[in-house]
């Protein structure tokens, strides 16, 4: 007779849930995730194979940050990540560390050196605290030292910090060929690539350019130079200001994947609608364009042109803290694709009084043809000024033939005052 016969256990593992089963006990169930952090670390000591496990499993270990103050496990983490790809996340930021932490971050940069072809994604951070001599002179040494990206690079962000003011050697970087392996590129206060406006980036996926400043604005062309060489683009982040020149006889440039777009402009509005008017987009997009506008800067007007076969469904329109925001869901038919939703958001970053707010909705009915929802939500609770009058609303409503619901929220507050206020606005509203 077999040892166990007299009392049988067994143990199964499942990934939520633990069970003890034993003839001489009963069944108990134990979620893992609900056991606090000490329970699991107690159990973790008595299964000490676990900690073996981890180590032999080098998809635990290809992701590595590395800073001035968090440093010294690279070496381990490289070694224990054996072949597979890395993912490296520098950052140069400035803790008050001593001479000797700095060699210590130095001496594990030269590790990540030494594996530099095996690197898949590269982030680079730079000044996010303060941005002393020594650090400075790390990240110029480091960074400036390449003569290249890694061969097999598919994802590169670089962010500077305000307090990064000494960049020139980003620009020396990246003025290299970009690798055609790349699909991802972020850059945040940095110099564009002089190879992302000539080379054709085919497998690009993801590209935000949020880092050109006013000083140095960019080209329209430019910009649609860089679009047209990403055919498989499908998010698209760009904050600049956008000169024209020579954008009226720029060829249209086609997105087909684009889902994502987000425009964000200072000042220079007509221009980046000019720009945004050039793009056949996918029926499957969702786009933000957020103008942080200057009260001497008339308002932006929705563009007409670009989305001529749309048919909106509902528009919704906001002001909260001088922030006026529109967004408008739709669709766009596609003969070879049911009806696919496409929303559009239009963030204004400016102070707006509630007459105003109507105003500028009744003047986008009016240029935007396309625009005509069957359902309309207006929140002007938090505006300043007195409210729309019986003619705003008619002169509104006239240009709204299709609508079949309205939604409208005057006032916030409820005091004796505020009601009246309301019950005016809205008998307004009852009589247009």
């Amino acid at each position: 007779m077999s040892p166990l016969s007299h009392h049988q256990c067994k143990v199964q593992t499942t990934p939520c849930l633990t069970i003890v089963e034993s003839k001489a006990s009963s069944r108990v169930m134990v979620d893992l995730h609900s056991l606090p952090s000490e329970t699991l670390c107690t159990i973790f000591a008595h299964l000490r194979w676990w900690r073996q496990a981890a180590i032999a499993d080098s998809s635990l270990w290809d992701h590595i940050n590395i800073s001035p103050s968090h440093c010294s496990h690279v070496p381990s983490f490289i070694a224990r990540a054996k072949s597979r790809p890395l993912s490296i996340r520098a950052m140069f930021d400035d803790y008050g560390s001593e001479w000797n932490v700095l060699r210590e971050f130095s001496s594990a940069l030269d590790d990540i050196t030494a594996h530099w072809n095996r690197i898949r994604n590269l982030s680079l951070q730079l000044g996010t605290r303060s941005w002393s001599l020594n650090i400075s002179a790390l990240a110029v040494t480091w960074i400036g030292s390449y003569r290249g990206f890694p061969s097999a690079l598919e994802s590169i962000h670089i962010h500077r910090g305000l307090q990064c003011t000494s960049h020139a050697f980003l620009a020396a970087l990246l003025s290299h060929p970009l690798p055609e392996s790349l699909k991802v590129v972020h850059l945040i206060r940095t110099p564009m690539p002089l190879y992302l406006k000539s080379q054709p980036l085919r497998r690009l996926t993801e590209l935000s350019l949020t880092s050109m400043s006013s000083t140095i604005p960019t080209l329209s062309t430019e910009i649609l130079e860089i679009l047209r060489v990403s055919p498989e683009l499908e998010i698209l982040h760009l904050k600049t200001v956008i000169i024209d020149q020579g954008m009226s006889s720029s060829k249209p440039v086609s997105l087909p994947r684009l889902r994502r777009l987000v425009l964000m402009s200072y000042m220079n509005v007509p221009n980046m609608l000019m720009f945004f008017e050039k793009l056949e987009i996918s029926p499957h997009a969702c786009m933000h364009l957020i103008f942080e506008t200057h009260p001497s800067v008339p308002l932006p007007i929705l563009p007409s042109r670009f989305s001529s076969t749309l048919r909106v469904s509902e528009i919704s329109i906001s002001a909260t803290e001088g922030v006026l925001t529109m967004d408008f869901h739709a669709v766009r038919p596609n003969s070879s694709l049911n009806d696919a939703t496409v929303h559009i958001q239009f963030i204004y970053i400016h102070p707006f009084d509630k007459r105003t707010v109507i105003a500028i909705l009744g003047h986008v009915m009016q240029t935007a043809t396309w625009s005509r929802p069957s359902r309309l939500k207006v929140n002007i609770s938090e505006c300043r000024g007195e409210g729309p009058t019986a003619e705003d609303w008619t002169s509104l409503l006239w240009r709204l033939p299709t609508l079949e619901s309205l939604e409208v929220q005057l006032e916030r507050d409820r005091g004796s005052q505020e009601i009246l206020e309301e019950m005016k606005a809205a008998t307004s509203l009852i009589s247009a």
